[in-house]
């Protein structure tokens, strides 16, 4: 069994309900499903290649309760809902995009610097190569 990243989790839903999302916020005229899509956590499990009960529980139990966040209305907004209207695992699809793009730029930024210090210790063992042996 696989255990991908919260990224690879949040970026396969994403890139799996985009246009569905898309086209159902743009027909929808009830606001919570212009911001929560349901999701398939059965096949969504399956292409990652993890136990869909251990899906669901990152999605319910992790990375709801590190998302989910109340506003000054003191409502909650969650990452992941158990129930929608009669929508069952439903994805808040905006919010996901949000922490898919952060995501992806602080690796960005860090495969960046990583890369920078690699050709920095290459380019001062070779100097120090030829140093030693002129």
């Amino acid at each position: 069994m696989n255990n991908p990243s919260d990224l690879q989790i949040l970026s396969t839903i994403y890139d799996r309900y985009l246009d569905a999302f898309t086209e159902r916020a743009e027909k929808s005229t009830e606001s919570l499903f212009k911001v929560y899509h349901p999701i398939d956590i059965r096949s969504i499990a399956e292409e990652l290649g993890m136990n869909r009960h251990i899906l669901f529980g990152r999605l319910y139990y992790h990375l709801d309760a590190k998302y989910r966040y109340k506003d000054d209305n003191d409502a909650w907004t969650h990452l992941f809902a158990m129930n929608v209207g009669d929508q069952r695992h439903c994805i808040h699809f905006p919010y996901v995009s949000a922490i898919v793009a952060e995501r992806e730029r602080e690796f960005r930024r860090y495969a960046v610097s990583l890369f920078g210090s690699t050709i920095a210790i290459i380019i001062s063992l070779i100097s120090l190569f030829m140093k030693l042996h002129p």
